[in-house]
């Protein structure tokens, strides 16, 4: 089951960030990330996109730049090989291409997606907490009333838990509009699944 729910998340997570820029014009792309920024600046109050990409673009631009001066700006002879104008060249030839901006623009947009599910789940730790105290306490009061924990529904709410946060992973990176507000009804149904869990759970 595990192995299933791995191949099945790099199989949506592939699908996503690597056939769908071929497929989808970079228009269509771009509105969506408009439309994202447009949620979170409403709701969130700050752009998460906008900063994603500011960092990603430092990331890219320290890893293709050297520290080490060369050219004009190097005092040494041979500084700078005789294939760098080549490869700087090639390197910017790729990253003009519009298959390559659509899948940076969507990886940007995956990220920022995640951070905000990651976000709506903070917000909600407290529904955990209860949710959590208030399952032990019906654990105690089926003990107390010698009735059973049901393994059965113990196994079908774990793998619900799983299959939920898989859910949920693929809905933050599945590159069409979901309104995030759509998340929080996995939340709920995570929290139903942790209460079942914790009722029925068995040594």
């Amino acid at each position: 089951m595990s192995r299933f729910l791995w191949l099945s998340l790099i199989f949506c997570v592939s699908v996503s960030l690597l056939w769908w820029p071929g497929a989808k014009n970079q228009s269509s792309i771009f509105e969506l990330i408009g439309r994202e920024r447009a949620w979170q600046n409403e709701y969130l109050g700050f752009d998460l996109v906008d900063k994603i990409d500011y960092q990603l673009q430092n990331i890219q631009s320290f890893i293709f730049q050297s520290p080490i001066p060369t050219g004009s700006e190097s005092t040494l002879r041979h500084s700078e090989g005789l294939t760098d104008h080549e490869i700087q060249g090639a390197v910017l030839r790729v990253s003009q291409e519009p298959y390559f901006q659509a899948m940076f623009a969507l990886i940007v947009l995956a990220i920022g997606r995640l951070l905000v599910t990651l976000l709506l789940g903070l917000l909600l730790s407290p529904l955990f907490l209860a949710v959590g105290i208030d399952a032990l306490c019906a654990r105690n009061v089926r003990q107390a009333k010698f009735q059973p924990s049901s393994s059965f529904q113990f196994r079908i709410a774990f793998t619900f838990f799983f299959i939920l946060i898989e859910l949920m992973c693929v809905m933050s990176l599945v590159p069409i509009w979901i309104d995030p507000f759509l998340i929080l009804i996995g939340f709920c149904l995570l929290a139903g699944s942790i209460y079942q869990m914790l009722v029925h759970y068995y040594y």
